[in-house]
């Protein structure tokens, strides 16, 4: 029965987003949920599978399963993952700017690069680990070096022009790996399809162990993963802001960001819902939350 409940909510979130899903893509998301993992068999999500379709409480159009009322298609999912395709390699041809970052720990992608659901004026959300103490001067430096190329997503950017552009919305150190609550159903798939794609291995496995909420183990294996490397530009830079020089500069940065921060939240209308956080060890800004409580009313899961 708990597996029966756990595709039909599978099926019910991802037909919020518009996106069926092959069998292979449910046995995968199943497993990474703890009370299944063990369980878990292939044939068994298969046989249950047909007996959905059979009752009518699930529908498959070429290899693809989908509740009846989802408006989707097995076309419209194909074209989709074209279009996916294509953001991945866009998102991935500036991955080498965040070596160039100093104090930086790793890099996840979230958000619709994530969970599959793009269109074409989707941006790349990331989740940023930083060393403790350099929160502030990571930030600083993503700011720089993205902004220079032009693909660093403004507060004003909107549609097509936040099109491709890297979304510098969550910093995390250690001390705040483990991502805050609420730890429900709706949060647990959104975050558990994050993606590695950059970074330190062992600070990226705390971050999971960390959030071991989400129910799925990190994953280095994965095509997108690259391990840090050695960058002279990072390294410089670490060197000459490694000590009290580097005290120095994060106190500065982080006094003139937080006066632009309050400055901009003060011309904001901010909800209740809102999840703003500027301290040294988490920078997080989600002021709108409008587009995920419309994704989990959809999904039929409560905020």
């Amino acid at each position: 029965m708990r597996m029966i409940n756990e595709i039909l909510d599978l099926l019910k979130f991802y037909g919020g987003l518009e996106r069926p899903l092959t069998l292979l893509e449910i046995f995968r998301l199943l497993s990474n949920s703890p009370p299944l993992a063990e369980k878990n068999n292939l044939l068994e999500i298969e046989k249950n599978l047909d007996i959905f379709i059979q009752k009518g409480l699930v529908k498959s159009e070429d290899g693809f399963y989908f509740l009846p009322q989802t408006a989707t298609s097995s076309l419209k999912r194909r074209r989709q993952d074209l279009l996916l395709d294509e953001k991945w390699r866009r998102f991935l041809k500036s991955r080498f700017l965040f070596s160039c970052v100093p104090f930086l720990n790793f890099i996840l992608a979230a958000g619709s690069l994530a969970l599959g659901n793009v269109n074409q004026d989707s941006d790349f959300d990331v989740i940023i680990g930083c060393k403790k103490g350099r929160i502030f001067t990571v930030r600083f430096f993503n700011i720089l070096i993205f902004g220079l190329f032009g693909i660093r997503r403004k507060r004003i950017d909107h549609k097509e022009n936040a099109r491709n552009k890297i979304c510098l919305n969550h910093f995390v150190t250690s001390e705040s790996y483990k991502l805050s609550p609420p730890y429900h159903k709706q949060w647990q798939e959104l975050y558990k399809n994050i993606v590695p794609i950059y970074g330190n291995k062992y600070e990226i496995e705390s971050f999971f162990k960390s959030n071991d909420w989400v129910g799925r183990t990190v994953d280095l294996e994965n095509k997108y993963f690259r391990t840090k490397t050695f960058n002279k530009i990072s390294r410089f830079i670490e060197f000459l802001l490694g000590s009290f020089l580097g005290d120095v500069f994060e106190l500065l940065v982080k006094k003139i960001q937080i006066a632009r921060i309050k400055k901009s939240l003060a011309k904001e209308k901010i909800n209740l819902t809102a999840r703003i956080k500027f301290n040294d060890e988490e920078l997080e800004f989600h002021p709108d939350n409008t587009k995920i409580k419309e994704l989990l009313e959809k999904t039929g899961l409560r905020y």
